[in-house]
């Protein structure tokens, strides 16, 4: 989960992060949506960081564009074909290895002796693979004789080798070829974006750069083998795979097949769907390419094994055009899927209540179903957790339910149904950063902070469902003594909210906590007889009402063990000195 505020924020130092955060006061604004992130591989651009873009021009400019050994440019090209509108991409690497180029110290051919090259300065590109064509100059303009080891150096990226055309420049001037000295080439390059020193420097300044000619990187890069499943997961602790995502802004995921005729490995949807729940996020899975019939499709669906409420699948394959061979093929459904969530999420933010009811607009017309569906076999499908994209415009109330991966097995009411889920996604993560003021408060005062807290969830479900303070609220917040006793540890504060489905009158409620050790929001099961069945209405304590949907100091009412409906594993008790009792949701 992205744990960096909003507006100004940068990093000052290794390990020291700065973002801005809220005041109390300030209104609770929803962050970006219609954002998918792509993990997999590319033909060139940085590893393991990510980088986003707003149109499949700006990917090719960045990542190289479409590549026949690998699926995401083309998932990512169904993607923008499709309404999508911004992208998150990570380029993931399986042995691939640098272009070097050689800058000699002490003569103008590079190419002389093994001996000559070992007393050169070598260098490598930062970014793996073929594609990458780097050259450099240097000169000693503007240095005094007795200068000795000190140097200029330009480096430049260009779109192919020969060209004149530079996609990124890098400047050292007064660079110095004595370790220890400030502006020691080697340290300076530890920054740079393009280049870095491959092996310990000769300790000679390297000579200058003939005029009009160019020191290019030699055609010794690789771009390696198709990714693992190791290498698209990857590692929290330095970041890299998907966990490259972890401090980016983004609501789904897709992990395009690692080459066209090897699939994702189930460990990776595993980690990813626990790694999209965690950040309140959604994973596009792609079916098997095997299921090419709906009785296929149904046999392996029933011995399916992830069943999460943050993953979503779509059946059948679609086809596509396909530049690189011609004609169409088939491809993997979720690139273009994952367009049409984008375009949908922009049109109708999925915190409005209408959103839930929506069909997903249609593919475009290039793109078609590899297999004929009919309206009966995508309820069945449905039922099993399984969504079928459209080709048509479906009317509203038409079209079956987006639904889950854990439709078929969740005893909750609400996660097996995709666009509930979002909007619950979204308004909790809204109120999750907008709330992280309270780590920053010198000397809290519990009480006030409780109030201040409340007053300002409160304000953002009001405006976000559409309904003010009142009996028909059909949402609540909770910050008191209840969930922050006096026992609990310093600068805690903790506050659970509820929502009502308009469409049910089942309550969902979250419980969200903040410490100095991070931040979370997990799902808390509600004691069903607080709470009337279809709206929140006023709930009273012995002469204290609570109103309008936010409760500051009062008790709610005295439960039973067993509750009527649906919601129980929570309870409050009636006296003035009780606490309140929340069974959250591993």
């Amino acid at each position: 989960m992205n744990q960096t505020g909003d507006g100004l924020g940068g990093v000052l130092g290794e390990g020291i992060r700065v973002t801005e955060q809220r005041a109390p006061e300030a209104l609770l604004e929803p962050a970006p949506v219609g954002v998918v992130a792509f993990v997999g591989r590319t033909l060139r651009g940085p590893v393991n960081q990510p980088v986003t873009v707003s149109s499949f021009g700006e990917f090719e400019r960045q990542f190289g564009g479409l590549w026949q050994p690998a699926s995401l440019p083309s998932a990512l090209a169904q993607f923008f074909g499709n309404g999508g509108r911004e992208a998150v991409v990570v380029r993931v690497v399986n042995a691939a290895q640098p272009a070097t180029l050689i800058l000699p110290a002490n003569t103008d051919d590079p190419e002389s002796t093994a001996a000559h090259q070992s007393s050169s300065w070598l260098l490598a590109a930062r970014q793996p693979g073929t594609r990458e064509c780097l050259r450099a100059a240097v000169d000693y303009d503007g240095l005094g004789p007795d200068e000795t080891d000190e140097f200029n150096v330009l480096l430049q990226r260009v779109r192919s080798p020969g060209s004149e055309v530079v996609e990124a420049q890098e400047y050292y001037p007064r660079a110095s070829a004595v370790p220890g000295t400030p502006r020691y080439l080697p340290e300076l390059l530890e920054n740079s974006a393009l280049i870095c020193c491959e092996r310990s420097c000769p300790g000679q300044r390297p000579a200058v750069t003939p005029v009009r000619q160019w020191r290019c990187s030699r055609p010794d890069g690789d771009d390696g083998l198709p990714p693992s499943d190791h290498d698209l997961i990857g590692s929290p602790e330095v970041r890299t795979g998907l966990f490259a995502l972890a401090e980016s802004n983004f609501q789904w995921l897709v992990l395009p097949p690692r080459a066209r005729d090897l699939p994702v490995g189930l460990a990776t949807w595993w980690v990813a769907a626990r790694f999209c729940a965690e950040r309140q996020a959604m994973l596009l899975v792609d079916p098997p390419e095997e299921w090419r019939s709906l009785p296929e499709a149904s046999a392996g669906l029933a011995a399916w094994p992830l069943r999460s409420a943050a993953a979503a699948m779509w059946f059948p394959w679609i086809e596509a055009p396909d530049p690189l061979r011609g004609g169409s093929a088939r491809f993997p459904p979720s690139g273009a899927v994952a367009g049409l969530l984008s375009r949908h999420e922009s049109q109708n933010p999925p915190w409005h209540e209408a959103s839930m009811t929506l069909a997903l607009p249609p593919l475009r017309a290039e793109y078609r179903l590899s297999l004929s569906v009919s309206p009966v076999a995508r309820a069945r499908l449905g039922a099993l957790g399984v969504n079928v994209p459209s080709v048509v415009r479906v009317p509203r109330g038409q079209c079956p339910p987006q639904v889950t991966l854990a439709a078929p097995a969740s005893r909750s009411p609400y996660a097996g149904r995709l666009m509930h889920q979002r909007r619950l996604q979204v308004l909790g993560e809204a109120l999750l950063q907008g709330t992280r003021w309270v780590l920053f408060l010198s000397e809290p005062d519990g009480n006030v902070v409780w109030r201040q807290v409340a007053r300002q969830v409160g304000e953002w479900l009001a405006r976000s469902t559409g309904r003010a303070a009142g009996p028909d609220a059909g949402w609540f917040v909770v910050c008191d003594r209840r969930l922050n006793p006096s026992d609990a540890p310093t600068r805690v504060v903790q506050f659970l909210f509820g929502l009502m489905d308009p469409t049910t009158g089942i309550w969902h409620a979250f419980l969200v906590r903040h410490a100095p050790e991070g931040s979370e929001l997990r799902p808390a099961s509600t004691n069903s007889w607080a709470l009337p069945p279809r709206q929140y209405g006023e709930l009273r304590a012995g002469s204290a009402p609570v109103q309008g949907g936010i409760a500051e100091t009062g008790d709610l009412p005295a439960v039973r063990e067993t509750p009527a409906r649906p919601l129980p594993e929570a309870a409050v008790l009636p006296s003035e000195s009780s606490v309140l009792l929340i069974k959250a949701a591993n």
